[in-house]
Order: structure tokens, then C-alpha cells, then sequence
């Protein structure tokens, strides 16, 4: 029961508060001076422990304190020796309370993050988890929540990556045959195209880079629209397994022209690295091979002879002109030879006649230098010259160079340049003879890859 002096609402909201009996809570407001925020403190500051305990052999039960004593604190239990010192020390000074590790209602933790009340922690769920029920408000850095959640993200990003791979290596569509191997060659027969055959096996990855660095360069795409009908089969497909078995295809990449009419293998390309590699490889096929149902007859000798006796009256100088006049004029033509005004035959008669020295051709005019590479620079390039036997050499220049110097350059290093006639070929196609006092970024030789090829 309580005493008399202890309110009893006061011992009601000590109960509350504390959870203790009402026998207990009047003990403890009394030692308190019925103060009830200090009465609350030495509560869970002794651990909530009864302040009327009778004595026992061992020990000796603290007194309780009467109303009369000035300080209520002297005959409560310490927790430990270092708080009495402390409290004896200090006069009229109330000892501080002991770290607890409880929370009396719960708040805010340290350094203003929200903790997990004390239930919460280490009371495991029926799945096992040791999650704190609450708490974790403050996101942690870095974190995948959508792939956390059901794996969402995740899934589409790789989704994403196999597509951007497909995009990489996908093959070449757009310029592709769509039909079987025999329709192509129907196709190719109509309209005078060679068939380009690439075998893939999608286990090589030489194949996958087949697609990626040269079947996608629009140089390459432009000339296989120009000359070829283009087919690409998996070595698995059926067509692909007819064409291999036929052709006695067995090493991936494969790739080779075949002749629309015979169904012949012309040749193989085995050495594509680069885009520009497959241009000088077209560039060298066609020259050498043609699709034409007739050839150029060659020129007898006798034409031949009687072409070099005649010469045009606009070439003739007002000598020749004069001796031909009068040839003509006694009678001498024939019926059925040229108008003397057009053709006149000027064999006759012009030992007296000094023949002009032949002009030199552009190519001659050209001298043979070997120019040594500059330093290399922002200002420099260089240029790759494919040799007719496959050999490359490899020519730094400046960029505003002329053209001339690869020319004067392949004179005097390459072998039978400087005694045969040749002519160097861009990549688009074009004679370089006619760009020579170009330079090198006008003529866009800058990187490029050109072909030197003998014309005699």
C-alpha cells in the first residue's frame, strides 16, 4: 500500500512508466521526495531493484531513508564504487545516472540516423531473416534496388549488351543475296556480276569479325554493289553445306568469287584483314578478269604498217602539206583511199623532210628520287602501295606533298618501276597520273591504300 505522503497519481504514472508494482513505486517516490523524474531515474539507475529487501546473513539491507533525512540518496545501493566516490565528493550533488543500454520510448539515435528499436534487433522472423524489422531508412551507396527487388535491371542490361553485340556482328543485309546459291547465279548471269560466296561458322570468331570490320565498311559495300551479286551462308544452313561440299570449302571464313556461267571458282581471298584489303583485291580481279562475251581483236601487221604511213592534214606541218598537194594533184591516189583532205599518205616524196623528235609522255617526265620519310607529325601521313606481287610498302609523306613524290619514290625503290611503265591506283578507283601536282590531302590519299600495277 502506499504511504499517505506519495500521490497517488503519481504513483499510477510511476507504474506506467516503469512497468513496477505500486509497492515499489511508492518506495521509490518517497526516497525521491515524491519528485517523479528523479524517482524514475534511481529506478533504472539500481535496475529497478525493491529499496525494502530485508538483510540476509551475507549482507546487510540498506536503511531505508526516513522523511527527515536531508539527503535520501545516502542508504540507497550503489552500482559500483566509483559512482559512491563520486557522489561523497560532491556536496549536494546528485550523482550521474549509469549508461543503460534500454530505451525508455524510444527516438532518435546518434548523429540523427533512426536505429531500429530494441525488439527489432536479433528476434528472427519465420524465414529466417535477421533483418532488424525497421531501420536501414538511410540508403546505402551503390546499390542495385530494381535488381535487389526481382532482377529487372539486371536482366534488361544484358538484354541490352547482347544487343549491342548483335548490332556489332550482325551480317551484312543489306548487301546480301536473299535467295538460294542458284537463283543468285541466275541473277548474277542477267546482269554480267561475278558472285562473292563468304561461308560462316559462328563458332569462329574470325567470321564475327568478318561482319564487324569489312562486310560493314561502306568503301567495300559500294564495290560489291558495283561488280558482285554478294551471298553469306552459315556453314550449318543447307545452302552452306551444298556450297562446302561442292567447292570443298572446309576453313572458316570462306570467301571467293565464282563465274555466273561455268559455276567455276576463280579465286579465293584468303588475306582479308581490312577493308582495304578486299578493295585492292577487286580492284586487281576485275582488271584481270572479265564477264564480256567478246574480246578486242588484236591488229594485223599489215594495218598496223599502213596505220603508221598515214597521218592527219591538221598534223602535217605546211611542207608535208605542199608535197602532198602535189602528189595528189598528179594523179598518183588511188580511188579507193582516203580524201587527200582528211588522210594522205606522205611516204612518198619526204626524204627532204626533217621528222620532228617524239614528245616525252607524262610518266617519262617523271625522275626517279627516293624522298626520305619525314619526322612523324599532325602534318604527316602515310600511305600504303600494294605491289603486284602482294608485297606492301609503306610511304610517309607530308600532306601537302604532291602526288608526283610517290611516284618519283617508286621509280627509284621499288624493282622494274623505273625501267616499265606503271600507274598507281586510289582506292576510289581513279589514275594517279592525272593528280600529280595534287597534294596528298587534295588526291585523299591521307591513310589510304594504293595499287601500283605495270601497263607494259
Amino acid at each position: 500500500m502506499a504511504d499517505d505522503d506519495v500521490s497517488s497519481e503519481d504513483i499510477l504514472q510511476f507504474c506506467e512508466m516503469a512497468g513496477c508494482d505500486p509497492e515499489i513505486a511508492a518506495s521509490y517516490l518517497k526516497v525521491s521526495n515524491n519528485d517523479l523524474e528523479r524517482a524514475l531515474g534511481l529506478f533504472f539507475e539500481t535496475g529497478g531493484a525493491p529499496l525494502d529487501v530485508p538483510p540476509s546473513s551475507s549482507s546487510r539491507a540498506p536503511d531505508l531513508p526516513g522523511l527527515e533525512d536531508d539527503n535520501p540518496y545516502s542508504a540507497l545501493p550503489e552500482p559500483d564504487s566509483g559512482a559512491r566516490s563520486r557522489r561523497n565528493d560532491g556536496e549536494g550533488v546528485r550523482a550521474p545516472i549509469a549508461r543503460t543500454m534500454d530505451t525508455l520510448v524510444g527516438g532518435g539515435g546518434p548523429y540523427g540516423m533512426t536505429m531500429p528499436p530494441v525488439y527489432g534487433m536479433g528476434r528472427g522472423t519465420g524465414s529466417g531473416s535477421s533483418y532488424p524489422t525497421i531501420g536501414n531508412a538511410v540508403p546505402e551507396a551503390f546499390r542495385d534496388f530494381e535488381r535487389e527487388a526481382g532482377g529487372r535491371s539486371s536482366g534488361a542490361g544484358e538484354d541490352n549488351r547482347r544487343d549491342r553485340l548483335a548490332d556489332l556482328f550482325k551480317p551484312p543485309t543489306d548487301i546480301m543475296f536473299p535467295g538460294e546459291f542458284d537463283a543468285g547465279r541466275l541473277v548474277a548471269q542477267q546482269k554480267a556480276k561475278w558472285i562473292l560466296v563468304n561461308i560462316q561458322d559462328p563458332t569462329e570468331f574470325q567470321c564475327q569479325v568478318l561482319n564487324r570490320d569489312i562486310w560493314s565498311s561502306p568503301v567495300v559495300k559500294e564495290a560489291i554493289k558495283e561488280n558482285f551479286i554478294f551471298m553469306q551462308f552459315g556453314s550449318a544452313s543447307q545452302e552452306g553445306q551444298k556450297y562446302t561440299h561442292f567447292y570443298k570449302a572446309y576453313r572458316f571464313p570462306h570467301v571467293a568469287i565464282i563465274d555466273p556461267r561455268t559455276g567455276e571458282k576463280v579465286v579465293e581471298l584468303k588475306r582479308l584483314q581490312e577493308a582495304t584489303d578486299f578493295v585492292l583485291e577487286r580492284y586487281e580481279f576485275t582488271d584481270n578478269h572479265s564477264l564480256m562475251d567478246f574480246k578486242r581483236k588484236p591488229a594485223t601487221p599489215d594495218q598496223g604498217a599502213k596505220d603508221k604511213k598515214k597521218k592527219l592534214v591538221s598534223e602535217m606541218s605546211e611542207e608535208e602539206q605542199l608535197l602532198a598537194a602535189m602528189q595528189a594533184s598528179l594523179g598518183n591516189g588511188d580511188s579507193g583511199q582516203e580524201s587527200v583532205s582528211d588522210v594522205i599518205d606522205v611516204d612518198v616524196g619526204m626524204d627532204e623532210v626533217v621528222p620532228e623528235p617524239p614528245s616525252l609522255s607524262v610518266f617519262a617526265r617523271i625522275a626517279s628520287v627516293e624522298h626520305p620519310d619525314p619526322p612523324d607529325g599532325k602534318d604527316t601521313t602515310r600511305v600504303q602501295i600494294r605491289l603486284p606481287d602482294g608485297r606492301r610498302v609503306v610511304k610517309r609523306v607530308r600532306k601537302a606533298d604532291p602526288v608526283r613524290y610517290l611516284f618519283e619514290h617508286a621509280k627509284a625503290t621499288i624493282a622494274g618501276a623505273n625501267d616499265k611503265e606503271f600507274e598507281l591506283v586510289s582506292p576510289t578507283r581513279l589514275s594517279l597520273i592525272d593528280f600529280l601536282d595534287s597534294t596528298i590531302t587534295e588526291a585523299k590519299l591521307e591513310g589510304a591504300a594504293i595499287m601500283l600495277t605495270f601497263t607494259s
